[in-house]
């Protein structure tokens, strides 16, 4: 506790002690932190996330909370909030901060005729979390508008400005979210292009229209698995040597094979863990049906990988991330 007190004396920041994280997660699970920085600007977001490696304090970033479970039991050490939600607009260059509602900035970037992240405009989380995770829709993706981005070392505990190279983005990853490179996302820089403002709007009002009516209400972290990535070459040859189901023709769409869809050919919509349950809306989410724990939430993805793997012979990969009690 001596360590909390050193944090404390010296951070110039809001706190929240024993904070429950159900409240800060979209699957509305997970026990107290210890502590909560709330992080409204990046000054503070970088001098918490400082102050936690000084005094040897775990510490978890939390952006919107849509993509990730917490523990039951909480998490012991700090979890940094961040809050910050500034951005300006100079031509067809964004400068945004990293706590960024995603859904609201592709709006107004949409309001303003400008193109590039309408296929976003129905994501949840925060611009940081969607370029740790390279977030994207319909073959589009952050990864491909983004110049640079503010980031903070761990390790060298120093603010540098990093090229678009430096994440070597791919579908769903980039090298901040396996953790080959430890560092909060304070800012990015974003090329956009002009568009048609109606047109852009429109794609996002269609999108969050499937979303609305496709897709569960009840609490959940999104798609909880990534989609099967093919090129036609590799899907083919899996044809040829018989690894694949020839059921799976005609199912892929942009070189990808939908999770949800092998879900629900695999006769897994409704399957349950106590409060957790395969969505019988959408295959690929979990819903919390009211009190669904951490541990059902795993037991239940154990069980859809086990069938999928059995019936058709692919690895699911998860695009949720566990956070553990204690790191």
């Amino acid at each position: 506790m001596k360590r909390y007190e050193q944090f404390i004396n010296k951070f110039s920041g809001k706190i929240l002690k024993k904070e429950p994280l159900c409240k800060h997660s979209s699957f509305k699970i997970g026990g107290p932190a210890d502590i909560m920085v709330m992080a409204g600007n990046t000054d503070v977001l970088e001098e918490s996330v400082n102050l936690c490696i000084e005094f040897n304090i775990p510490f978890f970033i939390l952006g919107g909370g849509t993509n990730i479970v917490f523990h039951d039991k909480g998490f012991r050490g700090i979890v940094i909030k961040n809050l910050c939600n500034n951005y300006s607009v100079e031509g067809e260059k964004v400068f945004v901060e990293s706590g960024v509602i995603i859904s609201r900035f592709a709006e107004d970037m949409a309001g303003r005729s400008l193109k590039g992240l309408e296929a976003l405009g129905g994501l949840p989380g925060t611009v940081g979390g969607a370029i740790v995770g390279n977030a994207g829709a319909y073959g589009a993706s952050i990864g491909n508008v983004l110049i640079s981005a503010k980031i903070f070392l761990f390790k060298e505990r120093k603010t540098v400005e990093v090229e678009r190279d430096f994440f070597d983005f791919r579908y769903r990853y980039s090298r901040i979210k396996t953790g080959e490179v430890k560092c909060v996302i304070l800012s990015a820089k974003l090329r956009m292009a002009q568009g048609n403002r109606d047109e852009l709007l429109a794609v996002i009002e269609k999108d969050r229209y499937k979303r609305k009516t496709l897709h569960p209400t009840e609490p959940s972290a999104g798609c909880i698995f990534k989609n099967i990535e093919f090129s036609d070459e590799e899907f083919t040859d899996g044809l040829k040597q018989k690894k694949y189901s020839p059921s799976l023709e005609g199912l892929i769409v942009h070189n990808k094979l939908p999770a949800g869809k092998l879900i629900e050919l695999a006769g897994l919509k409704g399957a349950s863990s106590g409060d957790a349950c395969v969505s019988p809306v959408h295959g690929n989410y979990i819903v919390n049906r009211g009190k669904a724990t951490c541990e059902q939430i795993k037991e239940l993805i154990s069980i859809v990988k086990k069938k999928i793997k059995e019936d058709f012979n692919i690895d699911f990969e998860e695009e949720v991330l566990f956070i553990p009690e204690k790191l």
